[in-house]
């Protein structure tokens, strides 16, 4: 496998002409599936990764595991994206005949809300600026501005 991922790496600075963080985020993921299947024993003969044998199920445990390691959804898709792009490479090549990573579902990205303050904060935040001068003045106007129409910051 080591093989594939040189030449997957040289694929991704070559022709795909990917930045230095996503080449770098891929192969580290790259390197932890491959540490997957040599301590599951997926996909293995005689300690050595047999690329041809994996399959779905397998995709599907390495996922699972990621989840009960509590990784984000972003992470774990990140991930299935790093593995997409080096099956579909392998595909390509003809190192393997199908791509097992189509049929597997990207998992949705959880989107946190945002912090918020309470009334409380907002109305000693409103009292905050000394509007004797026309720096306080402006600040005070200013927070106003972003209380009455809801802005984020």
């Amino acid at each position: 496998m080591k093989k594939l991922v040189k030449k997957f790496e040289e694929y991704l600075i070559g022709e795909k002409d990917a930045s230095h963080h996503t080449i770098s985020a891929y192969l580290n993921d790259l390197i932890q599936f491959e540490t997957f299947l040599k301590e599951t024993g997926h996909a293995c003969t005689n300690s050595q990764i047999q690329i041809e044998q994996i399959d779905r199920l397998t995709i599907r445990s390495f996922m699972s595991q990621l989840h009960e390691k509590s990784h984000s959804g972003a992470s774990m898709g990140r991930k299935l994206s790093a593995l997409s792009s080096f099956f579909k490479f392998l595909c390509r090549e003809g190192d393997i005949k199908t791509n097992i990573i189509k049929t597997i579902p990207v998992p949705k990205k959880i989107n946190k809300l945002p912090s918020y303050l309470s009334v409380d904060e907002v109305f000693r935040l409103l009292e905050l600026p000394k509007t004797n001068s026309f720096a306080g003045a402006w600040d005070k106007t200013i927070f106003e501005m972003f209380y009455d129409t809801g802005i984020r910051i």
